[in-house]
Formats: structure tokens, sequence, C-alpha cells
């Protein structure tokens, strides 16, 4: 089997990227992660779009985070792209 990945871009995206792509299906480890999916990597996904995803997934977990580690993790990534806006407060 291909490796896979999880991702979190929200349960509006989330859905979305399912009917798009038969490689991306809900998380394989359930319960609270409704909103996370597992993408198998078997190279049917556009690098780009998956690129895209982990830059949603990344921003919409930034996002959930307390303040102060908000602003820590945009220290860490200062004079780096910001992926979809991380760490902003809008997923």
């Amino acid at each position: 089997m291909p490796e896979a990945t999880e991702s979190e871009p929200g349960p509006g995206l989330a859905l979305h990227l399912r009917e798009q792509f038969p490689a991306v299906r809900p998380s394989s480890y359930g319960g609270h992660r409704q909103h996370w999916n597992t993408v198998i990597l078997d190279g049917t996904v556009p690098a780009e779009e998956l690129a895209e995803m982990i830059g949603h997934s990344w921003a919409w977990v930034v996002a959930k985070l307390p303040r102060p580690a908000r602003e820590r993790l945009q220290l860490l990534h200062s004079g780096r792209p910001d992926p979809e806006g991380a760490g902003r407060g809008t997923p």
C-alpha cells in the first residue's frame, strides 16, 4: 500500500477534497477527527494540490492554537513564506 498523510483542511474543504480526489478519504484515525482527511500518496493528487492541502491544514491547526503559541510560530517562521495565512487567525 502507498504511503499516506493526514491533513485537517476544515469542515467544508475536507468534504470537497474527498469528492474531488479518490485518494482523499476520511481520516483513518476516526473519532474526533471527523474533518481530517487521509491522503493516499499514490501520485493521483497533483503535487500543487497536495502542497495546498498542507498549507490549509497548517493554517487551520495554527489558528486554533493559543495566542502565545501562534506568536512563537510566527517568530520561528519569520522570513519564510507564510502558508495560507497561518498564524493570522483565519483558517
